[in-house]
C-alpha cells in the first residue's frame, strides 16, 4: 500500500501522516491506550489534487480573493470529484482490518502544519464522527480534504506566515469510541503558564461538545502532585453529543440530577491525570494538549498536541530591590518609552554602557567637577529586567563647583502655590537649548545613522559590524541627555507655569493647560494625514479599494503587488515606513521596529480606506476651533495683570510645547540600521552553531557577543550559548507578566505617603511614585492623573499590546497598560483613553490632547478590573475613571 499506513507505523512523520496522526502513531508505539486505526497519507491528497488539476485553481482562488470567497468556490471544486481505484482500494483494505460489517469509525483531518508548539490550528479543519460503511466513509475523507480550505483555515494560515503551496491533508480514521465521559486536559496552566497545575474540563457524552463549545463542561484544577482537584466547579453540561446508532450524531439532553453531579469521579480523575503524565513524558516533558475519552472508567487517548502558545512558568519569590542601599529608582523619563523588561543586548549595549557614557559627558559639561566618584554608579539600572532612572547625583567628593546658571525656576509654596522667579537670560537660555538640539544635536545623530546605513553588513567585518552597534547605541543615547531631555524639562516647565497658574486663579473655571494645547501641529498629527492619504487614493479606485476591504490585513501588502493598480501605493507605504517606521512599542531594539513588522499600520489603513468619513485635518480644524473658544472664555475672565501673566504662560507654553514630540520623534531612529547589522552577526552565529535563530543576537551581552564573534573565527562557539538564550528569552516572556512598582528603594517612603497636588495633579505615594495611583482593590471608582480634558462613557478596548491593536473597536475608549508611539494609530478610533501607568507629559497623554479625547492615566491597574465591551466612564478634567 503507498496510501495507507497502520498506526503502529514508524513511518509517521509530519509531511507523511500530519500533526494528528503523528502524535497517535508515537503513542500507540509507546504503549498507551489509542483505539486502533490507520492513515491516510498526505500522497492521497495530493494524488487526489493532481489527477483532477485542481492545484492551480486552488492556488489561484486563494491569491486572488477574500478567505471566504476562495473557501466557497475551492469547496465547490470539491463536491464533484471522485477518487481514484487505486486509493478507493487501499481505504477499502485499510479500513476492513478494523473489523466486518464495517465499523464506525471516527475520520479526523490531519494537516502536515498542524498540532505544532507554534501554530495548533485546532479547530481549523474538520472531524466527522460515527461514521458507517465505505461510501460515507470515502465521502467523509473527501470533506476532511476540503476542509484544509475552509476559510478560517485559509486565514489562519495567512496569519502565521505558513505557504499555501505546501501544505497537505492526511486524514486519521479511527475505531469510535461510545465515550460516556470525554473532555480536555492540559497538563500545564494555558492561563498561567504554571507547571505544577494540571487544567481539565469533562462533560456527559462524546468531546466535539466541549471542543465545540456547545456546553459548559466540568472544569478541575488538578493539583500534579497528588492527581487530585484543588478547585472544581460543574457546568451546567445541558446536552451531550452522542452516536445516532445510524450514521453522524445527535443531540441529547442531559437530566437536571446529572447535570448537577461531576462527570468526572475522584478516581477516575486520578486516573486521568496519571495517564496524562504519562503522555506528557513520552513527548519529551513537553506540556500537552490532550483529548480523551472513557467508556465504563476505561479510559482512551484520541489526540495530544504540544499546548500552543503557553505562557513561561510564573516567576516566584519576586523581589523589587534596588543595586545599591539607599538608592532611590523610578519608572520616569527615558523609561517611560520602555514599558517592557529588556533584552540583554539591549541591556548591556544601551542602558549600562551608551547612557551611561552620555550622562558623564552631560555631566562634565554641564558641571566642573575637580573630582567626582561615580564607579559603580549606574543611571539607568535594571530590576527584573525593567529599566529604571536612578534619583540623585552620584556621590561627590569636596571640591565640586557649580556653576550659576541664569534660567527661570519655578519655587514651592504651599499646596499649590507657584511663583516665578525671572533670572535674566531664561529666553535667550532656553531658545539656545532649543536651537542646540535642531542646529548641532539631532544633525549629529542623523550623521552617524546616515554613515552606518551606507554601510554593507554582508561584507564587513564582525569587528566593524559590533563597532556600528556601540555607534549607533551612542548616538542615540547622546541624543537623548543632549537633546530630549533637556526639552522634555522645558515644556514641563512651561506647561507646570500655565496649569499652575489656571488651578490656582481660576479654580472655578475649569481651565486645564490641555484646553489651551490641543490641536496644535505635530508628528503624531502628521502621521495620521499621511495614512489618511493613502486610503483616499485607494479609495479612489473602486476596484482597488473593494480587493482593500475584502482582503485580511495580513494579506495587503501581496494583493496590492499583484494589482495594477497598487504599485503607487506600495510606494506610498514605503514611504510612510521610511519617515515612520523606526517607531516602535518599546525603545529597546531588540523588538522589531513598525517598519518590519507593519501589521498594525495595515490593520489601521484598512479601517481608514472603510471608513471615509475619518478626516485627520478636519479634526485638527475642529480642536483648534475649541482651543480658539477656550481662549475667549479665558481672555474674558481674566483682566489687567492677570490676563498680562496668563498671556505669557500661554505663549511660554505654546511656544515650546510641541517640541516635546519632534524631539522624541528621533529618539530611536538608529535603530533599523542597527538590526540590520546585528541581525547580520546573528546570522553568521547561526551559521557557526552558536545561536539558534539570528534574533537570539538580542539575548546575548555585549561581552559574550565579542567573545562568540572571535570564537566563530577559530571555528568554534562558546558552549551552552543556545540554551543561554533560549533561557533568557523563556525569562523575558515571564518577566513581561510582572508589573513594576512605580518606585523601587529600601528607604522608608512613609514620609511620601498622601495625597499631595504637583503641577495641578494629584499623586498618591508622594511625588516619587507619579506614574500611577493607588486605588482601592474594591472600587468601581479610580483617581488617576487628569490628562486631557472632556468627560465620555462609552465601552471599553482592552488592548494589552500592539498585537492586540485589531481588536481597537472604534467609538470606544482605549484601556490599555501604557502608549508608545507606536499606539499612537489607535487614537484616532478611541473616544478616550485610560492608562495603568503614566503622568501628564507621557506620550498617551500629549496624544490625546492633539486629538481632543479625554484622557486618565495612571489608575494603576484597570487593565486587570476592565474587559473588552464593559461600559465606563473617565473625566479627563477631574482624573476620575468609573467602572460601569
Amino acid at each position: 500500500m503507498t496510501h495507507t499506513l497502520p498506526f503502529h507505523t514508524t513511518e509517521a512523520s509530519l509531511e507523511v501522516v500530519g500533526g494528528k496522526g503523528r502524535s497517535l502513531s508515537r503513542m500507540t508505539a509507546a504503549g498507551l491506550p489509542v483505539p486502533a486505526g490507520f492513515h491516510l497519507t498526505t500522497s492521497a491528497y495530493r494524488s487526489f489534487i493532481e489527477d483532477n488539476g485542481l492545484r492551480a485553481s486552488i492556488l489561484d482562488l486563494v491569491g486572488s480573493a477574500s478567505s471566504e470567497s476562495a473557501s466557497r468556490h475551492i469547496q465547490a471544486l470539491f463536491e464533484d470529484k471522485e477518487l481514484t481505484k487505486e486509493i478507493r482500494t487501499e481505504i477499502h483494505r485499510a479500513y476492513a482490518l478494523l473489523g466486518t460489517d464495517g465499523p464506525a469509525v471516527a475520520v479526523r483531518s490531519s494537516a502536515n502544519a498542524e498540532d505544532l508548539p507554534d501554530m495548533s490550528f485546532a479547530g481549523q479543519q474538520d472531524t466527522y464522527l460515527n461514521v458507517r460503511g465505505e461510501e460515507a466513509l470515502v465521502a467523509a475523507i473527501r470533506n476532511c480534504w476540503a476542509s484544509l480550505w475552509t476559510a478560517r483555515a485559509i486565514s489562519y494560515r495567512q496569519q502565521m506566515g505558513v505557504d499555501h503551496s505546501l501544505v497537505a491533508m492526511a486524514v486519521v480514521v479511527q475505531v469510535m469510541v461510545e465515550a460516556q465521559v470525554s473532555g480536555i486536559l492540559f497538563t500545564a496552566n494555558p492561563t498561567t503558564g504554571e507547571r505544577s497545575e494540571m487544567i481539565a474540563n469533562a462533560s456527559f457524552g462524546l468531546g466535539e461538545a466541549i471542543v465545540g463549545g456547545e456546553v459548559t463542561p466540568d472544569s478541575y484544577l488538578i493539583d500534579r502532585e497528588s492527581l487530585s482537584a484543588k478547585e472544581m466547579t460543574i457546568g451546567a453540561k445541558e446536552q451531550m453529543i452522542v452516536s445516532d446508532g445510524r450514521q453522524g450524531t445527535a443531540t441529547r439532553t442531559v437530566s437536571e440530577a446529572q447535570r448537577r453531579e461531576s462527570s468526572l469521579p475522584d478516581p477516575l480523575l486520578k486516573s486521568l491525570a496519571s495517564l496524562a503524565l504519562r503522555v506528557e513524558d513520552h513527548f519529551d516533558g513537553l506540556p500537552q494538549d490532550i483529548e480523551w475519552a472513557a467508556v465504563d472508567d476505561t479510559l482512551w487517548l484520541l489526540q495530544a498536541r504540544p499546548i500552543t502558545n503557553l505562557p513561561p512558568a510564573p516567576l516566584k519569590d519576586i523581589r523589587w530591590d534596588p543595586p545599591a542601599s539607599g538608592a532611590v529608582l523610578l519608572r520616569r523619563q527615558l523609561v517611560e518609552s520602555i514599558p517592557g523588561p529588556v533584552t540583554p543586548l539591549f541591556e548591556a549595549l544601551y542602558l549600562t554602557v551608551s547612557l551611561q557614557e552620555a550622562w558623564v559627558r552631560g555631566m562634565i559639561r554641564s558641571v566642573y567637577y575637580r573630582r567626582c566618584d561615580i564607579i559603580d554608579y549606574v543611571v539607568h539600572p535594571t530590576v527584573n529586567g525593567y529599566a529604571y532612572k536612578r534619583v540623585g547625583a552620584p556621590p561627590m567628593s569636596k571640591g565640586v563647583t557649580i556653576p550659576k546658571y541664569k534660567m527661570a525656576f519655578l519655587r514651592w509654596k504651599g499646596k499649590v502655590n507657584y511663583t516665578l522667579r525671572w533670572r535674566p537670560g531664561f529666553l535667550g537660555g532656553s531658545y539656545r537649548s532649543i536651537r542646540r538640539w535642531q542646529d548641532r544635536v539631532a544633525p549629529h545623530y542623523r550623521g552617524i545613522i546616515k554613515q552606518w546605513r551606507q554601510v554593507d553588513p554582508a561584507s564587513a567585518s564582525d569587528k566593524e559590524l559590533i563597532s556600528g552597534l556601540e555607534a549607533l547605541s551612542l548616538a542615540d543615547a547622546i541624543y537623548w541627555f543632549s537633546g530630549v531631555a533637556g526639552i522634555l524639562i522645558l515644556t514641563r516647565q512651561t506647561e507646570a507655569l500655565l496649569h499652575g497658574f489656571l488651578q490656582n486663579n481660576a479654580p472655578e473655571c475649569g481651565f486645564t493647560s490641555g484646553a489651551f494645547l490641543s490641536g496644535l501641529r505635530s508628528r503624531t498629527m502628521a502621521a495620521q494625514e499621511d495614512l489618511a492619504a493613502i486610503a483616499d487614493r485607494i479609495r479612489r479606485e473602486k476596484a482597488l479599494c473593494q480587493r482593500v476591504v475584502e482582503t485580511p490585513a495580513e494579506k495587503l501588502l501581496g494583493i496590492l503587488q499583484d494589482h495594477p493598480q497598487g504599485g503607487p501605493i506600495l510606494l506610498a507605504i514605503q514611504r510612510y515606513l521610511d519617515i515612520y517606521g523606526h517607531l516602535g512599542n518599546t525603545l529597546d531594539f531588540g523588538e522589531q521596529s513598525t517598519a518590519e513588522a507593519p501589521l498594525p499600520i495595515l490593520w489601521n489603513l484598512k479601517r481608514a480606506v472603510q471608513d471615509s468619513t475619518h478626516d485627520p485635518i478636519h479634526l485638527q480644524t475642529d480642536l483648534a476651533r475649541k482651543r480658539k473658544a477656550a481662549l475667549r472664555e479665558a481672555n474674558r475672565y481674566f483682566r489687567g495683570k492677570q490676563w498680562l501673566a496668563f498671556r505669557w504662560r500661554l505663549w511660554l507654553a505654546q511656544r515650546y510645547y510641541p517640541h516635546r514630540e519632534e524631539a522624541l520623534f528621533l529618539s530611536g531612529a538608529g535603530w533599523p540600521v542597527l538590526r540590520r547589522l546585528a541581525l547580520e552577526l546573528g546570522q553568521r552565529l547561526v551559521d557557526c552553531g552558536t545561536l539558534t535563530i539570528p534574533d537570539d543576537v538580542f539575548y546575548l551581552t555585549r561581552d559574550e557577543l565579542a567573545e562568540a564573534c572571535q570564537a566563530r573565527t577559530h571555528d568554534e562557539a562558546p558552549v551552552d550559548s543556545r540554551q543561554k538564550t533560549a533561557d533568557r528569552r523563556e525569562l523575558r516572556e515571564a518577566r513581561k507578566r510582572l508589573t513594576p512598582p512605580g518606585v523601587v528603594t529600601d528607604q522608608d517612603l512613609s514620609k511620601f505617603q498622601g495625597s499631595m497636588d504637583m503641577w495641578g495633579i494629584r499623586i498618591s505615594g508622594g511625588a516619587m511614585a507619579y506614574d500611577r495611583m493607588e486605588n482601592a482593590p474594591e472600587s468601581d471608582t479610580l483617581n488617576g492623573f487628569a490628562c486631557s480634558p472632556g468627560q465620555i462613557t462609552a465601552e471599553a478596548s482592552v488592548i494589552l499590546s500592539p498585537g492586540d491593536f485589531k481588536k481597537m473597536k472604534p467609538g470606544t475608549i482605549l484601556v490599555c497598560p501604557t502608549t508608545t508611539p507606536a499606539w499612537t494609530q489607535l487614537f484616532s478610533l478611541a473616544e478616550g483613553l485610560v492608562t495603568d501607568t503614566g503622568g501628564i507629559l507621557a506620550h498617551g497623554s500629549i496624544v490625546a490632547r492633539e486629538y481632543g479625547i479625554p484622557a486618565v492615566l495612571g489608575t494603576g491597574d484597570i487593565t486587570k478590573r476592565v474587559v473588552s465591551g464593559q461600559q465606563i466612564s473617565i473625566d479627563g478634567s477631574r482624573g476620575i475613571v468609573t467602572i460601569g
